[in-house]
């Protein structure tokens, strides 16, 4: 038990470290980036569950939201519900329909839901506008490419990384 805590905390704080290194990056939208915490939420459904990714989803961007100086502003919310709803999204993928798509699909899956949850939170508390629908063609091309590259290095890492732990 102990040593899948240690585990937990290792990828907890491998996640906040790639968040916050990541958030660094200028990007002309707050809520378009890679994304490339992910993919530690990522392998923990596969390695030990949703309740696991979900803690470390949750306990990620608490930290780096305490690293940036983010908590609690709106990037932290779209943050947290972009981190959610990707797992969850992820978790649902492979619970039902884990035979039909590899890691990297479900990767995709969890960064269409990522960048979608992100956008409704815009337009729900700050923007309240229905012409944001406009700009999820974009949003879907790039949570397409993010997905594909988060997927990829989860599966190198995945093939690497389970014969150590």
């Amino acid at each position: 038990m102990s040593r899948k805590i240690t585990e937990i905390a290792v990828m907890t704080a491998l996640a906040a470290i790639l968040f916050s290194v990541e958030s660094l990056i200028p990007t002309p939208v707050p809520w378009l980036r890679l994304g490339l915490a992910n993919v530690v939420s990522l392998l923990a459904l596969y390695w030990w569950g949703l309740r696991e990714a979900l803690l470390i989803a949750v306990l990620r961007v608490l930290i780096a939201g305490l690293f940036t100086g983010r908590l609690m502003q709106p990037v932290f919310v779209m943050s947290m519900g972009g981190s959610l709803s990707a797992v969850l999204g992820m978790w649902l993928m492979i619970r039902f329909a884990k035979h039909h798509f590899s890691l990297i699909g479900v990767s995709i899956w969890g960064a269409l839901c990522k960048n979608t949850a992100q956008l409704a939170i815009v337009s729900w508390l700050y923007i309240s506008r229905f012409h944001l629908i406009f700009l999820l063609p974009g949003i879907l091309f790039v949570s397409l490419a993010s997905g594909l590259i988060i997927g990829a290095l989860g599966y190198v890492l995945d093939r690497r990384l389970s014969r150590i732990l």
